[in-house]
């Protein structure tokens, strides 16, 4: 059973021993890598297994809330100008196309204050692989409705200041597993249709793009498996 604690003596993921019987308030961990044998509070176990796919129950609810409320508006698309971004803005005009949504879309080199300023307030926009760095600006924007899906950190003390006209998914915000924005946005299309499975290569795309392929973890394994690749 995968777990994200980390060992102490060597930083390697920690594993539940299936041998052993866990007690009451703790079990017996061993390190996949050094063999070093711990003790981990069940409580701690709890939450820490919690954590496992936070990112992804996120998502599905942040593509629930965009499909429910972006009804009959026009999105405004907005993704960063690499090869991670474009991949991300492909993947979003496919899924929103399948919706029969309206939509613009611009790619940027950087999100800029000015630029944040002049877009038009009354329409829902989507931010794909950017925006995580510009909470601040976008709060006090005027723009009513904003979806984020980027994998970028976000500025120190902002993690808990999301304000209430942004909806984002972050793994930085979750369980900070290694993701593109194109893996999210991937994630994202298909938790709005399952069909948008044979997008997939565009979330890989995008993630080798970033020169994250040596990073894979759980979840980009398995966007990995959907792509056939």
């Amino acid at each position: 059973l995968d777990l994200s604690p980390e060992c102490e003596e060597c930083g390697e993921d920690l594993h539940v021993n299936s041998v052993d019987k866990p007690h009451i308030d703790w079990v017996k961990v061993v390190c996949s890598e050094c063999g070093h044998i711990t003790n981990v509070s069940m409580i701690r176990l709890s939450g820490e297994m919690k954590e496992r796919g936070e990112i992804k129950d996120r998502i599905k609810s942040l593509a629930k809330s965009f499909i429910e409320n972006t009804k009959n508006k026009d999105v405004q698309i907005i993704s960063h100008f690499d090869t991670d971004g474009i991949s991300s803005a492909a993947l979003a005009m496919l899924a929103l196309k399948k919706l029969d949504k309206r939509f613009s879309l611009e790619i940027v080199k950087s999100l800029t204050d000015d630029f944040i300023s002049q877009l038009d307030k009354e329409k829902p926009v989507l931010f794909l692989d950017l925006a995580s760095g510009s909470l601040e600006t976008i709060k006090n924007s005027g723009l009513k409705e904003v979806y984020i899906v980027d994998h970028h950190e976000l500025p120190s003390g902002e993690e808990t200041e999301i304000s209430g006209n942004i909806e984002i998914a972050n793994p930085q915000l979750h369980d900070k597993e290694k993701l593109s924005g194109s893996a999210l946005t991937y994630l994202f299309s298909k938790a709005m249709d399952e069909n948008n499975k044979e997008h997939a290569k565009l979330g890989i795309l995008g993630l080798i793009g970033d020169s994250m392929e040596k990073e894979m973890d759980k979840i980009a394994n398995e966007i990995l498996e959907d792509s056939e690749i």
